[in-house]
């Protein structure tokens, strides 16, 4: 019985360089199997030719589609105009050829104001408004 008492220290000894050992394994292992993080890559911002339609669009959002309307032409079809969550506002949504315009309006005989313009990038009429680098210098 004191041959089992005295290898005791023995085993906890071992005991413990064995979880020592495991420890260590699984530090080394959680260093290295980081993967480095990429630094989050930017959009490239889209810019639009100034005399293209959409770039008047953009240069009415928070002004009235009416002016909008005026300065690009017609509408394809009829907007459709819903009243929104908040108490009385109302959103529009206007197709033109080429993107779609959002609106809001804070009571129902108010202005309609552009707050969003959303390109058709499969329309030609997007295609041929991208600024490309010969039109960088150009406005």
């Amino acid at each position: 019985m004191k041959a089992i008492i005295s290898k005791a220290p023995f085993i906890y000894k071992v005991i413990a360089v064995i979880i020592a050992c495991v420890l260590a394994m699984g530090v080394l292992f959680a260093c290295t199997d980081k993967k480095e993080e990429e630094a989050p890559t930017e959009e490239p911002t889209i810019e639009y030719k100034a005399n293209s339609p959409l770039g008047i669009a953009e240069s009415y959002v928070g002004e009235p589609v009416q002016k909008l309307i005026e300065a690009v032409g017609t509408l394809k079809g009829d907007p459709v105009i819903e009243p929104t969550n908040d108490g009385g506002g109302y959103q529009g949504t206007y197709e033109f050829e080429g993107f779609t315009v959002h609106t809001y309006a804070k009571a129902e005989d108010a202005d309609a104001i552009v707050t969003e313009i959303i390109p058709d990038e499969e329309s030609e009429v997007y295609k041929e408004s991208l600024k490309t680098k010969e039109d960088k210098g150009n406005k």
